[in-house]
């Protein structure tokens, strides 16, 4: 009989329980995908026999119960997932053991307790994701020696403290996901080491503090979301050099001073939120460069001064909020140019004057 190393049977609608299995007659199994389908009960003790799994995928199941400690003796193990089950637990420390894991992944389940510290012997890990759980505790500061680590998403848990300065290691990350947590502090300077790093979403935490000058070495940026947090102080000058971002919000904080004319670089920008902030000064004029913009929202803030002409440039705008602010003058008859705007909101403010075309808009 030929010797089995791999079982894929993900996607068939499998039913029934893990234990009915004869694990120790696959002593050679190298490939174990089970993914996709409806088996339910607990992860067995003995599938930590396979000593030469390098791939184990249960995710997207019904698993409940605890992961076995002795998952952590599959020390061969490159990728396993474990995702979208019912998995009420913490993470085994043995978990640490598992020296060659390059992929992780354990999102949507129940899992309790902390992040452990010896995930940082995990060294070959490229994708770690915890993301939907119920983890509490700290980001260990034992995550800076994860150097090969491209994605890390621990959103969507009950995580505490601050970014541990260690991110600084983290010089291959680019994916940077750590919302709607419950993270304080604030955001450390060492980020701008982070040179690879694509999207950056911590909105929806207890950040505190300034935007650091060192964000603007993020030129690889694409996402930069720091919205519903305690952010102070002022936009910094730097974010001008974030040539490839595309998505920027910093709404609902407590940014202030003006709006930086660096933000002229940001010609790749769809949207463009900063709305209930304490944020003054005027539009400036060098909006006219972001002619990819599609959703620019500066609303509830303290701007000033007239509407610029230069809007005529935003050919591709479709919701224009500027709402709640203390805007005067008139509003451009290039307005009317702005043929994709859906959405335009000026009340409370002090416009004094309606182009004849707009205000016959039935």
């Amino acid at each position: 009989m030929a010797t089995i190393t791999g079982v894929q049977l993900g996607e068939l609608g499998l039913e029934g329980k893990l234990e009915i299995l004869n694990f120790s007659a696959l002593a050679s199994l190298r490939v174990l995908n089970l993914s996709d389908n409806h088996i339910h009960g607990s992860i067995p003790v003995a599938i930590s026999a396979l000593s030469k799994l390098i791939f184990l995928d249960l995710s997207t199941n019904n698993l409940t119960g605890v992961i076995p400690s002795e998952l952590g003796n599959l020390t061969r193990l490159n990728t396993l997932l474990l995702a979208e089950n019912q998995i009420s637990s913490s993470i085994p420390p043995s978990f640490g053991k598992l020296l060659n894991l390059n992929w992780l992944t354990i999102s949507r389940n129940f899992l309790v307790g902390p992040i452990p510290p010896v995930f940082g012997n995990l060294t070959k890990l490229n994708f770690l994701y915890l993301w939907r759980n119920d983890l509490t505790g700290s980001i260990p500061c034992t995550i800076g020696n994860l150097v090969n680590l491209r994605e890390f998403d621990i959103s969507d848990n009950h995580i505490t403290g601050p970014i541990p300065q260690g991110i600084a290691n983290l010089t291959k990350l680019e994916t940077f996901h750590l919302f709607n947590n419950s993270i304080n502090g604030s955001i450390p300077s060492e980020i701008g080491n982070l040179v690879n790093l694509r999207d950056f979403s911590i909105y929806k935490n207890q950040i505190i503090g300034p935007i650091p000058h060192s964000i603007g070495t993020l030129t690889k940026l694409e996402t930069l979301y720091l919205y519903n947090n305690n952010i102070n102080n002022s936009i910094p000058y730097e974010i001008g050099n974030l040539v490839n971002l595309r998505d920027f919000d910093i709404s609902n904080n407590h940014i202030i001073g003006p709006i930086p004319h660096s933000t002229r670089n940001l010609t790749k920008v769809k949207t463009f939120h900063l709305f209930n902030n304490n944020i003054n000064g005027s539009i400036p004029y060098e909006i006219r460069n972001l002619v990819n913009l599609r959703d620019f929202d500066i609303s509830d803030n303290q701007i000033t001064g007239p509407i610029p002409h230069s809007i005529r440039n935003l050919i591709n705008l479709e919701t224009f909020h500027l709402f709640n602010n203390s805007i005067n003058g008139s509003i451009p008859s290039e307005i009317g140019i702005l043929v994709n705007l859906r959405d335009f909101s000026i009340y409370k403010n002090q416009i004094i004057w309606v182009p004849f075309h707009i205000a016959l808009e039935p």
